[in-house]
């Protein structure tokens, strides 16, 4: 009888301990959501200041208005192939992977233009792996290295034909980063 108590009392324990883990893993997730969310309204709040500071949404500036604050016509034109081709920019910091746009120019987005937040999803598309250079790899943050992997997988076999490819030649982490930009065919 006493041992039966004994075993009682420990799986008394053990689901407690259990419980008060599963507990404070659930207050950690709600927190980080309600700071999460927290961030994302101060991104739009910023953004609101600065659309009342006369900057433009980089994202819906025209050729015109890029050169109208002194983009270059070089640079104007390559944000707008990014543009074209990414579907939109998250960041203005993303821009310094552009081909023609140093620290310089960058900085001279910085002074006139803004992401307007929050994206339209309908903007962000799919880029076929198979479709893009070197460059637009740059563009989608991909390294060097794995810039490189890709071209030789693709000179090999002419083209990526799978995410399971992409994931062998990227590893798990970094693949998780492109499921939803990436597609293998038309």
């Amino acid at each position: 009888m006493k041992k039966m108590d004994i075993l009682y009392f420990i799986v008394f324990i053990l689901v407690g301990i259990g419980l008060i883990y599963f507990n404070d893993n659930k207050i950690d997730k709600q927190e980080k959501n309600v700071e999460n969310s927290i961030k994302k309204e101060l991104v739009i709040q910023k953004t609101n200041f600065k659309q009342s500071s006369g900057k433009l949404d980089i994202n819906s500036a025209s050729f015109e208005e890029l050169q109208i604050r002194k983009i270059s016509k070089n640079a104007a034109t390559n944000i707008l192939k990014y543009r074209e081709i990414i579907g939109c920019i998250e960041n203005l910091d993303d821009l310094k992977n552009i081909k023609g746009i140093g620290e310089a120019t960058l900085n001279k987005v910085k002074d006139s233009f803004y992401v307007k937040y929050p994206l339209e999803e309908k903007v962000v598309k799919k880029i076929n792996i198979n479709d893009v250079d070197s460059e637009v790899l740059k563009w989608l943050k991909f390294t060097p290295k794995e810039i490189k992997k890709i071209e030789k997988c693709k000179e090999e076999n002419g083209s990526i034909f799978s995410n399971l490819e992409l994931l062998d030649i990227l590893g798990s982490e970094r693949y998780d980063i492109y499921t939803n930009k990436i597609k293998y065919s038309n």
